[in-house]
């Protein structure tokens, strides 16, 4: 993976998330996936793609996202969760990348 150095005002792409941005992962067997995890007030895992910038999925998780780690042999991420929820009682996750199923849970 290259990390370029961008000067100020040279953002490359802007992807709009409805809360802060509390976690974030670089997939590290498809160059140029990334995946964003929304506070609060957005409670999505975004997926994207860095170099042309498209949106490639959301997942809604209502749920705070933590922390969001790729497989390294697997297609698959795991996510963890700020707050347990009704609709979400979970506090760690497993999605398939990318059918964006969920394949596991722990309460």
């Amino acid at each position: 993976m290259a990390i370029r150095r961008l000067g100020p005002g040279a953002e490359k792409h802007r992807w709009i998330h409805k809360a802060a941005v509390k976690a974030i992962a670089f997939c590290p067997w498809r160059e140029g996936l990334v995946a964003t995890g929304g506070g609060s007030n957005d409670k999505c895992i975004h997926f994207y793609h860095t170099t042309s910038g498209a949106a490639l999925a959301t997942i809604a998780v209502s749920a705070q996202v933590t922390a969001l780690i790729w497989s390294s042999t697997r297609r698959e991420i795991a996510a963890t969760f700020g707050y347990t929820e009704p609709e979400h009682p979970y506090r760690i996750a497993i999605f398939s990348w990318p059918e964006c199923k969920q394949v596991a849970a722990i309460p």
